[in-house]
């Protein structure tokens, strides 16, 4: 998981730093360090003025070149995310992002920096696309279409048979005014948003763009690439011309896990792996592992001058009393202490909250005196999962 991550971080600071307009890229090299919330990123995104928003496991960050400030999850407060793992970051309508969570879909304000309007029925949404008008689609629903305008009172589900997460390859407003969404059956979809009745609707037109079934998709400005069961990368233009065959990964996926980003930087084509992996085309005959530590690597390309930190010696374990602490309630757990500090017995670890009415359900408290050498970072538990180790006695 760790260096899956830390792929993201390094193709996506990649991607910033050959955008024209990057404030924040262009200052990365010249920053001391990014105070991330979390280490374990899941996604990245640049704003109209060049800002990083980075989504982590715990809270969204935002980095302007120089400082770090952090959002995340408040009790009583409607203006806060609804959870703080953060799935997609993207553009909405002008002067606002999508932030998409475990728990819903939020509206952010980048004048207010703050959520103007929250939708969690709207959950762990990777596919959100919204056109230069401000409509916005987003799939996270079977057999649904979530939609979105500016001047609706929130997202409305239109019935569509085949439409959902597991179905769906990749969906995106195209440069010429209309949606499209790639299905698993190699059929491209193309979406019209209809105003000509009372109430907002999708036409629907659609073509055979692969003639097999896809496994992984990717959109990039006016091409997309794909990935079909026969493990053969194709890039191809969206309205289906200059179709073009790029590389044979039969094998690749075995070795280092599934596909979870393709991309191009200076032309060049990338392709990341689960296991933390890089590809590039241009010499396919080595891989870059980014187990060494992302800054350490962005270092070595030329790219970060700042310092960088070296791994923490790892927790040793010579015999002492181990403490578990596990949940007896089902809710949103929420810490009260940090990972790796010490603990007395008896101190409070966190609480398990009810996510609808705000209300607690369960203290925890350490079981014994040590160190906290593991701290639940995702916070939607159920009974009996695990909250916190902590390494006590004499065994550290």
């Amino acid at each position: 998981m760790r260096n899956i991550l830390f792929t993201v971080l390094f193709i996506g600071i990649l991607s910033l730093i050959a955008s024209p307009i990057s404030l924040a890229s262009k200052s990365l090299h010249k920053a001391n360090m990014i105070n991330l919330s979390n280490n374990a990123i899941i996604c990245m995104h640049q704003d109209p003025d060049g800002y990083l928003w980075i989504g982590t496991y715990d809270g969204l960050n935002l980095y302007n070149g120089k400082d770090t400030y952090v959002y995340r999850f408040e009790l009583n407060n409607k203006n806060s995310l609804c959870s703080n793992i953060i799935h997609k970051i993207s553009d909405a309508e002008p002067g606002f992002l999508w932030i998409s969570t475990s728990l819903g879909i939020n509206k952010f304000s980048l004048k207010k920096r703050k959520v103007t309007e929250s939708y969690p029925g709207y959950m762990e949404s990777d596919l959100v696309a919204t056109d230069s008008s401000g409509i916005t689609l987003a799939i996270c629903k079977e057999n649904r279409i979530s939609c979105y305008t500016p001047f609706s009172d929130g997202f409305r589900d239109l019935p569509r048979e085949g439409i959902g997460p597991q179905t769906v390859r990749t969906l995106f407003a195209g440069t010429d005014g209309y949606f499209y969404l790639l299905l698993t059956s190699g059929i491209l979809k193309k979406l019209t948003p209809d105003f000509s009745n009372t109430t907002f609707n999708l036409l629907s037109e659609e073509r055979q763009f692969h003639n097999k079934p896809i496994l992984s998709a990717f959109h990039e400005n006016n091409h997309i690439f794909i990935v079909d069961t026969d493990n053969k990368l194709y890039r191809q233009q969206v309205d289906g011309s200059g179709k073009e065959f790029l590389f044979d990964l039969s094998g690749m996926t075995n070795k280092y896990g599934n596909i979870i980003k393709i991309c191009t930087f200076q032309s060049n084509v990338y392709i990341v792996f689960r296991n933390g992996n890089i590809l590039d085309l241009s010499q396919p005959e080595n891989t870059i592992d980014t187990g060494i530590g992302i800054f350490c690597l962005m270092k070595d390309l030329g790219i970060w001058d700042g310092p960088v930190i070296t791994p923490k010696e790892p927790v040793v374990s010579l015999g002492g009393e181990v403490g578990f602490v596990n949940a007896e309630k089902s809710g949103l757990f929420v810490p009260k202490v940090k990972h790796r500090n010490d603990i007395k017995k008896g101190e409070i670890i966190g609480e398990i909250v009810n996510p609808l009415e705000g209300t607690v359900e369960e203290r925890l408290y350490a079981p014994c005196d040590g160190l906290i050498f593991t701290l639940r970072a995702y916070p939607m538990v159920e009974r009996g999962s695990l909250i916190a180790r902590i390494l006590g006695g004499g065994g550290r």
